[in-house]
């Protein structure tokens, strides 16, 4: 039995890479299952010593991308018994199963062949007015993507309860095609080496000793950068204190408007912009940060959230967005309201008993769930369970 894992390994993807990469690390521990891993790629890799197998996209793929919904196109491949060029692929490669680490539009193809799809996420359905989810482009496809997933895939994973239920409630799945698989990130399998450099510009700044907040996140509008920006403003105004933020992440489409926000509240001394960094120097921004702040508008859940648990830090995180068992180890915040992260930060130092408090039930949560052992536990019931269900193990 042969299950090709594919995947798309691109460091500018943020906490999808961090996933993927965790993923990949965790299945090729199994050993009761026969992997074989594939990026989906033009360049070829290598991650745990072992080869990775590369599956270009080419130019005849995206016009089956384009019009994949199109009848007459369906009605002619099946007509002349046509194979497409992926499921060509998956049959010169002997793979019996497909598991896509994220949704692919390469499900599209998957007509003659079983495959499974872990869905990190379908926050457009809650957010469509977000430039991000807008237009066919983005929304649609997304859409598309998770019904076609629904209907034809033999198993779907999620990293939440939550999301499982949000399946069957927006998109009618069948509930026992869910699996629930914890999320978790690479960055906390790390051990920093003794003769790793941390970046000049990182460097420099942790050499200050001033005290930070944190927020490693892409340039998304639905992360809400716009609100800390707001709120590290009024604390000035109002309070006469300077705040020291870090973000980090790949420049995306709000970025522009983040920097002139910079720009015109004057914050330029405040607000450290150090991009795409490596894994051990996000290591070292957590172990030396206040806290970790996330006003984001979506998410049950985040890879930030469980590498803070990791690092034993105090969260900040939206109200009435998490996972219910989530909630009694972060401090809500209302991100309709600037006073009220405000009034977090300036009784900080006050309130340090208590963020302690959480951020010790926090690392033995991680420690009960999100520990490499506890995720292998979890794919290993997953694969069992297909086994069980005859669908893929014959």
């Amino acid at each position: 039995m042969k299950v090709g894992v594919f995947f798309s390994l691109e460091k500018n993807s943020g906490g999808a890479y961090h996933q993927a990469l965790k993923s990949l690390n965790i299945l090729n521990k199994i050993n009761e299952i026969n992997f074989s891993f594939y990026n989906i790629s033009s360049k070829k890799n290598n991650f745990f010593n072992k080869k990775i197998n590369t599956y270009s996209i080419n130019i005849i793929d995206k016009i089956f991308f384009l019009f994949y919904n199109s009848d007459f196109i369906k009605t002619f491949l099946k007509k002349f018994n046509i194979i497409n060029r992926f499921e060509k692929f998956i049959k010169k490669e002997n793979i019996d199963v497909v598991f896509f680490i994220g949704s692919s539009r390469l499900s599209i193809f998957c007509n003659k062949v079983d495959y499974m799809t872990y869905i990190y996420e379908f926050h457009h359905i809650f957010r469509p007015d977000l430039p991000e989810y807008k237009g066919w482009t983005d929304f649609d496809f997304r859409e598309g993507l998770i019904k076609l997933d629904v209907r034809k895939s033999i198993a779907l994973v999620v990293d939440t309860n939550k999301k499982a239920s949000d399946l069957v409630k927006y998109y009618n799945c069948i509930k026992e095609k869910i699996n629930v698989v914890p999320l978790c990130s690479s960055i906390v399998d790390k051990k920093f080496s003794l003769d790793f450099k941390l970046s000049k510009n990182l460097k420099k700044f942790l050499e200050t000793k001033e005290e930070f907040y944190f927020y490693p996140a892409q340039y998304w509008s639905h992360k809400n950068h716009i609100y800390i920006l707001e709120v590290i403003k009024l604390i000035k105004e109002k309070y006469n204190k300077k705040i020291r933020f870090v973000f980090t992440g790949s420049k995306k489409q709000n970025y522009k408007k983040i920097c002139d926000t910079i720009e015109n509240f004057n914050l330029k001394d405040q607000i450290i912009i150090l991009e795409y960094l490596n894994d051990y120097e996000i290591q070292e921004l957590y172990k030396n940060c206040n806290a970790l702040v996330m006003p984001t508008l979506v998410g049950y859940s985040s890879l930030p959230l469980y590498e803070a648990f990791f690092f034993n830090k105090p969260v900040f995180y939206t109200k009435g967005l998490l996972e219910e068992n989530l909630k009694d180890f972060v401090t809500e915040i209302d991100i309709e309201n600037i006073e009220s992260l405000a009034g977090e930060i300036m009784n900080f130092n006050v309130n340090k008993s208590n963020l302690e408090f959480k951020t010790n039930k926090a690392k033995v949560f991680f420690e009960q769930h999100l520990t490499n052992e506890k995720i292998t536990e979890s794919y290993k019931k997953l694969f069992t369970k297909l086994s069980n269900s005859k669908k893929i193990y014959s």
